[in-house]
């Protein structure tokens, strides 16, 4: 069996308030959806994830395009830097803006492209600077590896407030690879990502925050290094091709659960 036709989860949720057993993914939103027979993802490039489809299960699809705004800091950078935007759902409509040395409040670090970007609120605060975000919108987040564990609820919760006030419907906060050699910039620490995946859990089951969706990347990303530079963290070029499947998937693809918007209507 090649790499291309490995069967993996299309997405995993580390922890919901709704207890979901079925196999498959789970859709941040949907506007309008009808039930049919998944289609199989195609992209350029190799590729870990099979479709629904290909298991021959029924599952909701949207009808409707979503607005998706993805934040991220180097963890899913390489998506730029590698040129793959263009690989991720055309079906969708997309706003990228991924950075290297991204923080979530404290002021980010300066990156490997000489700049120092702004932090994930002062993104969020620029997108409700310019105006409502469309009805439907969806913000993607893959920030927090250059921050600390110490201040990361704080930063969270902070975060999913003004992501509320921008008009974000659904908010996924993709989790952290626990077992990475990963050193903070500028200096020889080390952050505490299972205590942040920790805090993830306790935000998400307080109820305080209905859209939030936590994405277990950890879980996703388990075993395979070669997705990875030596620290963990940056994607290597076949990485990249596995984690844009995977995003394409959590946005495409949702089983039955109470969790699913009212105008899903799963099998």
């Amino acid at each position: 069996m090649g790499v291309a036709d490995m069967p993996i989860p299309l997405m995993m949720i580390r922890r919901m308030r709704t207890a979901i057993v079925a196999a498959g993914a789970v859709a941040l939103l949907a506007v309008s959806a009808v039930v049919v027979a998944a289609p199989v993802q195609q992209i350029d490039g190799p590729s870990d994830v099979v479709a629904p489809a290909e298991r021959g299960e029924s599952y909701t699809i949207r009808t409707k395009p979503l607005h998706i705004t993805m934040i991220s800091d180097s963890a899913l950078a390489a998506i730029r830097w590698f040129g793959a935007t263009g690989l991720l759902d055309s079906a969708l409509m997309w706003d990228t803006r991924l950075e290297s040395c991204r923080r979530i409040q404290f002021p980010s670090c300066r990156g490997r492209e000489g700049y120092r970007p702004l932090t994930l609120v002062e993104e969020v605060d620029a997108i409700l600077a310019d105006g409502a975000v469309p009805d439907g919108s969806v913000l993607l987040i893959s920030v927090g590896h250059n921050d600390w564990e110490s201040r990361f609820r704080s930063d969270l919760e902070h975060t999913l407030a003004r992501a509320r006030a921008a008009g974000f419907e659904r908010v996924g906060w993709i989790n952290y690879r626990e077992e990475v050699d990963y050193v903070l910039p500028g200096s020889s620490d080390r952050t505490d990502y299972a205590a942040m995946n920790d805090i993830l859990d306790a935000v998400d089951r307080s109820g305080q925050w209905p859209e939030l969706v936590v994405l277990d990347y950890d879980a996703f990303t388990a075993g395979r290094t070669d997705w990875f530079t030596d620290d963990g963290v940056h994607l290597t070029p076949h990485g990249t091709f596995a984690v844009i499947n995977w995003l394409n998937s959590i946005i495409q693809y949702s089983v039955t659960s109470d969790f699913a918007p009212d105008t899903w209507q799963a099998d």
